[in-house]
């Protein structure tokens, strides 16, 4: 399963690495291959590349903050989130990837 999430938080960008790192633990907890990309006060860091959003399963962004070039993402399953969702929930954030995961088949 390989997931990427597209973070961005109106309040600062502690918010967008601290859900980042909370989200990448829950994932190896969970032995998902997950790629963060971070958007914030210092621009993008980490952008996804088109080879790797051809072969994401699934697509996380945060509907807090306009994501950057969100378009790179249309046609793929998605899962918005909140960024408070990752930050203070990241084990429910991957629930729900699962449970989108094993509908979508």
């Amino acid at each position: 399963m390989k997931i990427i999430a597209v973070l961005a938080c109106p309040y600062g960008s502690v918010f967008t690495y601290l859900a980042a790192a909370a989200l990448k633990n829950e994932g190896q907890k969970r032995d998902i291959e997950l790629f963060v990309e971070t958007q914030g006060n210092m621009g993008t860091q980490y952008r996804a590349d088109p080879s790797d959003i051809k072969q994401a399963d699934l697509i996380i962004l945060t509907k807090d903050k306009a994501i950057n070039d969100e378009n790179r993402f249309k046609g793929k399953l998605t899962l918005f989130i909140h960024i408070r969702d990752a930050l203070e929930q990241p084990e429910e954030v991957l629930h729900k990837v699962v449970q989108m995961l094993d509908k979508n088949g």
